[in-house]
């Protein structure tokens, strides 16, 4: 019975530790991104 409940709140631990460590690549993707698109977007209108 220990061991269930202490298997159960490590699944949900890791569980958590995931989803944060996925939106945590998401935001920083996101970022990436819309850098990517204002450098663009800046050398386009420098370059016409």
């Amino acid at each position: 019975m220990n061991l269930k409940n202490w298997l159960r709140r490590l699944c949900k631990s890791s569980d958590a530790h995931v989803l944060s460590i996925r939106s945590a690549l998401r935001l920083t993707v996101s970022l990436l991104f819309s850098k990517l698109i204002f450098v663009y977007v800046s050398f386009k209108s420098t370059s016409s």
